[in-house]
C-alpha cells in the first residue's frame, strides 16, 4: 500500500466509520463463535494495528505485518502489542505453536499475495482442527476502482470463489456475509467512471486523489457507522442482501 494510506488508516481506525463497523461485525463473530475469553489470536497483515486492540477482549492477540512503516505507526498508538514484522510468507508452527482464532481482513486481495490458496494453507498449517479463520475480502472484479490502486489490490474475490479456496485448503464455510450492501450502488458509479477514465487499464494513482476511506464529517462519520451497524445486524441473522462491496466469512479447520 502507498504511503499515504497506511497514514489514513492509523487516522481512521480509531474513529472511522468504516474500521469501527467492521470492528463491531467481527466481534459479534468472536461472541457467537469463539466466545472464549482466553484464545490465542492471530492478526494477520494488522496494519497499524487499530483493530488488533479490539480482539484482545478474547484472548492473547499477536499481530504480523511486513510493512515497516505500518509497524512504526502502531508502535507509536500501542506499544505494549507485539508485532511480527512478517507476511503470512514467514510464519512457522514450528516457532509460535498454533492459535485458536485467526484473522485475515482485507490481506489476500494484495497484489503481492501471488497465489491467496498457497497463503491460505500456510495459514491453515497454524492451527488445529477446530480453529477458526475469519476472513475479509474485496469483493466482485466489476468493483475495481480508485481505492484499489491506492492500496496495491491484485485482485477482488467472488464470494464462491472465496468458498473453493477456503474448502481447498482444510477449511469448512460455517458463516458467509457480505458487508456495505448501502453502499454498493455508489461502488457501481464509481467503478464505472474508473473505467470510463482508464478503460482496460487499471492505471495508477496518486496519493493526493484519497481513497474510500478517507475522513469525511463528523455527522456523515456518525450516519454511515450507524448505517452499518443496523445492516449487519440484519446479516448476522442472515437477512441481509446477496450483495455488497467485501465479503466476511467464517470457517473451521477440518480434520485432515
Amino acid at each position: 500500500m502507498e504511503e499515504a494510506a497506511y497514514r489514513a488508516m492509523a487516522q481512521a481506525e480509531e474513529k472511522g466509520w468504516y474500521y469501527l463497523a467492521r470492528q463491531q461485525a467481527v466481534q459479534r463473530l468472536f461472541q457467537r463463535f469463539a466466545p472464549s475469553r482466553s484464545l490465542r489470536i492471530l492478526d494477520l497483515g494488522c496494519g497499524t494495528a487499530g483493530s488488533t486492540q479490539a480482539w484482545r477482549a478474547f484472548g492473547e492477540v499477536l499481530g504480523a505485518e511486513p510493512s515497516p512503516l505500518a509497524r512504526k505507526l502502531a508502535a507509536d498508538r500501542f506499544p505494549s502489542q507485539k508485532i511480527l514484522p512478517c507476511g503470512w510468507e514467514g510464519l512457522s508452527a514450528a516457532e509460535l505453536g498454533t492459535f485458536d482464532v485467526i484473522v485475515v481482513l482485507c490481506v489476500l486481495y494484495h497484489k503481492e499475495v501471488a497465489q491467496p490458496l498457497e497463503a491460505l494453507r500456510k495459514i491453515a498449517s497454524l492451527q488445529q482442527e477446530g480453529g477458526l479463520l475469519i476472513w475479509n475480502e474485496p469483493a466482485y472484479a466489476y468493483l475495481w476502482r480508485q481505492h484499489d490502486r491506492q492500496t496495491a489490490a491484485g485482485r477482488r474475490f467472488h464470494p464462491q470463489e472465496m468458498q473453493a479456496l477456503l474448502e481447498a485448503s482444510g477449511y469448512e464455510l460455517i458463516f458467509r456475509s457480505h458487508l456495505l450492501a448501502w453502499a454498493y450502488p455508489i461502488a457501481l458509479v464509481l467503478a464505472a467512471m474508473d473505467r470510463w477514465r482508464w478503460g482496460s487499464d487499471r492505471g495508477t494513482t496518486s496519493a493526493a486523489e484519497g481513497s474510500d476511506h478517507k475522513p469525511v464529517h463528523p455527522w456523515l462519520n456518525a450516519f454511515f457507522k450507524g448505517l452499518t451497524r443496523i445492516e449487519w445486524s440484519l446479516n448476522f441473522y442472515r437477512l441481509g442482501l446477496p450483495f455488497g462491496l467485501s465479503c466476511l466469512m467464517v470457517a473451521r479447520k477440518k480434520c485432515i
